[in-house]
């Protein structure tokens, strides 16, 4: 599972490299906001089998306020483990050829949004 988020940190990291550096805070963003969602995922359907749709709401500023604290968590732990590490990445996929790296590009994106749509619709449309 690491080299998938590594995979994801080194291709935003790349196409931010000129603005922002071999740290880039918008790789780590994107990250931490992904596994946010994925975990959120997880604790909106605990949380929908405990409590009916009028607990939820009104336990809404307490999950926003977990939500916070998960994402701003997966930002300090992202940036301890990527800090430092885009020259190591470099070296392991500077010689992609141009059509995996299309491929890997596309689904790099796919997998980023994926998270972020699924608790959209999760939290919006599939209410019990």
């Amino acid at each position: 599972m690491y080299f998938f988020f590594d995979y994801i940190y080194y291709r935003i990291t790349q196409w931010k490299f000129k603005s922002q550096g071999s740290t880039s805070p918008t790789a780590l963003a994107f990250i931490s906001v992904m596994q946010t969602m994925l975990i959120q995922i997880i604790i909106s359907a605990i949380s929908k089998q405990i409590w009916n749709k009028d607990e939820l709401a009104s336990h809404a500023k307490q999950l926003g306020l977990l939500a916070i604290l998960i994402f701003l968590s997966c930002m300090f732990l992202n940036y301890k483990k990527f800090d430092g590490q885009y020259e190591k990445y470099l070296g392991y996929w500077k010689d992609e050829d141009k059509c995996k790296r299309f491929f890997k590009g596309i689904l790099v994106i796919i997998v980023v949004a994926a998270p972020i749509v699924a608790f959209g619709l999760i939290n919006t449309h599939w209410h019990k």
